[in-house]
């Protein structure tokens, strides 16, 4: 992975040696090759392990000491959208379709691949100026006593987070599909997986992270420091759509893990949510650096997204989509649903009275 600097961005030469035996294994090397500019454009952090194999809690390392004069803060490049019709070994095994892939890459660089099998996505966009964020993650505190879902509720959403999104790019207009820079570094991904799978130890835990999925306010250490990414995006649509009786679901956030050594949780079947809008922000990176294969699939495009770690997938809940199948590796999602409170009480109350008019009825009968 090539060297950065913080200030211009500009990619210093990469050592093939470093990146030779996981480039030789990814279906794509281009679009690999294009994935770890990416990641070593926005990257400060001192340089790791690739993959996340090794947050595995059976396989974890003791955390390093911190460097004294680290950078403090993190550059994140613009976010462009790659629309790749088909790599040449997805060809080959009959996997052939349109993939659209979100990097991280500066505006003023072209992004070097085959013209005849790829292009440029260029939609309109929201104009975010502010694309430095901080390697400091805010994690807040619950009082005793002090219930978790105070961390998100509706009251907390509304508030404008201290770090907001930092980019919002358009994948679709016609069917609402987004994508936005979250702001998550890289070792702040690596922190949500870790307690993810820390908290996964306990009976309950491991029975529900077995269906794989696992709710965040079940465990208070999850849900703190899942919070301010959630509240970053659940504030930016929030913005975006200008819909003010929007709120997250009350089990919602949730974490979603691919796992390539489970059949059952290698991918998510054909489906819809029932939410007026559902976010994925990734943790990790796909195209052979923490995983193979995967993306999200949207029946209406006809086409695969492809997410960076800190990116966050914004969609309508009833567009019909699935997660594809990972090929190798461990793919983490961060996941929620935003609701119309409103109409999800009028519906309760709906079910109340019939229920009460159906008891009133029965106990009236001869």
């Amino acid at each position: 992975m090539g060297a950065t600097c913080s200030k211009c961005g500009v990619l210093e030469p990469v050592d093939p040696t470093t990146t030779r035996s996981s480039r030789q294994d990814s279906p794509d090397p281009q679009i690999y090759d294009l994935m770890r500019r990416s990641v070593g454009l926005s990257d400060s952090t001192p340089s790791a392990e690739p993959g996340q194999h090794h947050l595995l809690f059976k396989q974890q390392k003791k955390d390093k000491p911190t460097v004294p004069g680290a950078p403090t803060e993190t550059y994140l490049p613009p976010t462009r959208l790659l629309v790749r019709r088909h790599s040449p070994r997805h060809y080959e095994e009959g996997l052939s379709g349109t993939h659209i892939y979100a990097v991280r890459y500066p505006s003023d660089q072209p992004l070097s691949v085959q013209k005849e099998m790829a292009q440029e996505q260029a939609q309109p966009k929201t104009k975010l100026k502010r694309r430095v964020v901080q390697e400091e993650y805010e994690i807040p505190e619950i009082k005793d006593g002090e219930p978790v879902d105070t961390l998100f509720r509706p009251s907390t959403m509304a508030v404008r987070p201290k770090q907001t999104v930092v980019d919002w790019v358009t994948v679709s207009e016609e069917h609402n599909i987004y994508i936005a820079d979250v702001g998550l570094t890289m070792s702040q991904c690596d922190q949500i997986v870790q307690v993810t799978e820390q908290v996964c130890r306990g009976q309950y835990a491991a029975y529900t992270y077995a269906k794989q999925t696992l709710g965040c306010r079940e465990f208070p250490t999850l849900a703190a420091i899942s919070q301010p990414a959630v509240h970053r995006i659940t504030h930016a649509i929030l913005e975006f759509s200008q819909n003010n009786r929007l709120a997250l679901d009350d089990r919602e956030p949730h974490m979603v893990k691919y796992d390539v050594t489970k059949k059952e949780r290698q991918k998510l079947d054909m489906h819809t949510d029932k939410s007026e809008w559902t976010f994925l922000i990734s943790l990790s990176n796909g195209c052979g650096m923490d995983y193979e294969g995967g993306g999200t699939y949207f029946e209406a495009l006809d086409a695969t997204v492809h997410l960076s770690r800190g990116h966050a997938l914004i969609f309508p809940g009833k567009l019909r989509h699935c997660g594809q199948r990972i090929t190798s590796g461990l793919r983490f999602l961060l996941v929620g649903f935003l609701v119309d409170k409103t109409g999800v009480k009028a519906v309760e109350k709906e079910n109340d009275a019939t229920a009460t008019a159906t008891a009133s009825y029965q106990s009236n009968m001869p």
